[in-house]
C-alpha cells in the first residue's frame, strides 16, 4: 500500500492529466461519480465547493478478513477522499483508513491500519487480509473514478 513519507498513513493520491476538459465539467463529473460510486452520495459528501472546484468526503465499506479458510464480514473501513479539479487535470486522494467493529464482530475495532503488526487478539493473517480487502475496494474506486472522469456528461435537449 502506498504510504506518505510527510505523515506516514496510507495514501492513494496522483493527478491525472485529462486533455481540454474544463475545471467546472470535471467537477460535475466528480459529483455524479459520487453519486454513482456511493449508495447515499449525501452522506458522503462532506463538502462540495464549486468556487474552487474541490469535493470532500468520508465513506466506508464493510472490510472482510480470512480464518481457517473463511472469509468473515468484519466491521467497517472508514476513509477520506479528496478531488480537486484544474483545467485540464484533477487530483484525487483517498487517505485516513481506520477499522471499526461493528455489533457482532468477534474481533475489536483494528483502528488505524498503517499498523504493521496485528491489533491485539487478531491474527497476523487476518490483518494482512482486511488490509488486501482495503487495497482491493480502493484500487476499484479509483478504476471507476477514472472512468468516470474521461465520459462526458449526458446532456439532452429534450
Amino acid at each position: 500500500m502506498p504510504i506518505d513519507s510527510t505523515t506516514g498513513k496510507i495514501n492513494y493520491t496522483e493527478v491525472v492529466k485529462v486533455d481540454s476538459i474544463s475545471k467546472t465539467e470535471l467537477f460535475s463529473r466528480a459529483k455524479m461519480w459520487f453519486a454513482k460510486a456511493f449508495v447515499s452520495s449525501q452522506d458522503v459528501v462532506q463538502n462540495a465547493d464549486e468556487a474552487n472546484t474541490v469535493i470532500f468526503g468520508k465513506a466506508n465499506f464493510t472490510g472482510y478478513t480470512k480464518a481457517l479458510g473463511m472469509i468473515f464480514e468484519q466491521g467497517i473501513i472508514s476513509f477520506n477522499l479528496n478531488i480537486a479539479c484544474k483545467d485540464g487535470r484533477y487530483k484525487y486522494c483517498f487517505t485516513d483508513f481506520v477499522h471499526h467493529a461493528t455489533a457482532g464482530n468477534k474481533l475489536p475495532s483494528g483502528g488505524e491500519l498503517e499498523k504493521d503488526s496485528a491489533p491485539f487478539e487478531w491474527m497476523g493473517g487476518q490483518w494482512r487480509y482486511l488490509k488486501s480487502d482495503l487495497d482491493q475496494n480502493i484500487q476499484s474506486l479509483i478504476t471507476s473514478l477514472k472512468a468516470a472522469m474521461n465520459k462526458p456528461l449526458i446532456s439532452s435537449d429534450w
